[in-house]
């Protein structure tokens, strides 16, 4: 991080981005080991950073603020400042709108704000919205790393939407959100072994290929080339 802010200093241009991806990590560091303070510090500098960037140059650092915005709201959340965490999980959906992914944290992150400051109603109506999108990260359109991503983390979603479902006394509500989640991981499962079979497919007949082709490749290096050593079984090695 003080390389970066070094860097950053003399050649500002090439070194922000880097300065602002050191401090975003050196934040979750700190709140790693209860370093509240200097975690609230640091991210708030890697979010300046990032809109500075964001209003430079349109469109391109867009997505890396809402990432930001979204490490800060779960900084504030874990040193218990469920106002700051809310506002901030806001921000971080009013910056990128059509990326699945972040439309999914935010309201995650607005329900997990929302519980923590007692609004049950308000928690439970962001968490609906949250377990309703996934399905669409799990589609084959997406990158694999946000599948990965978004599967992982939708069993602790499903597990804090049934919970605020169960303290607003909505029991149906809570078991269609864990039927929700257990339906997308078996839809991928079953794609995840589509895709097994048809890489299993593919090799076999490329197996199969390279055994119908080795005999023409033997005869022809020996009879086109004519050299190397003959074993006992008349096979041409070089």
């Amino acid at each position: 991080m003080r390389l970066y802010r070094k860097l950053a200093k003399t050649q500002p241009s090439p070194y922000r981005g880097d300065l602002a991806i050191a401090l975003d990590t050196a934040a979750s560091c700190f709140s790693l080991v209860a370093r509240h303070d200097e975690a609230a510090a640091v991210s708030a500098e890697s979010v300046a950073i990032y809109r500075s960037l964001a209003t430079a140059f349109p469109g391109v650092y867009d997505t890396r603020l809402a990432l930001a915005l979204l490490t800060r709201g779960r900084l504030r959340m874990a040193a218990g400042d469920h106002t700051e965490a809310l506002v901030t999980f806001r921000a971080a959906g009013e910056v990128v709108t059509g990326h699945p992914m972040i439309k999914v944290e935010v309201a995650r992150g607005v329900g997990a704000a929302q519980y923590g400051l007692g609004r049950f109603a308000d928690a439970l109506t962001a968490y609906r919205l949250a377990v309703t999108m996934p399905p669409a990260t799990a589609a084959r359109s997406r990158l694999r790393r946000d599948r990965e991503l978004g599967l992982g983390e939708l069993k602790d979603l499903a597990t804090d939407a049934t919970a605020a479902a169960i303290r607003q006394g909505e029991l149906s509500q809570a078991v269609k959100f864990l039927e929700q989640a257990r339906g997308v991981l078996a839809a991928a499962q079953l794609n995840l072994q589509g895709i097994f079979v048809r890489l299993r497919g593919a090799s076999d007949s490329r197996r199969g290929a390279g055994r119908a082709s080795a005999p023409h490749r033997r005869t022809g290096a020996g009879g086109a080339l004519g050299a190397g050593a003959v074993d006992g079984h008349g096979c041409h090695w070089r």
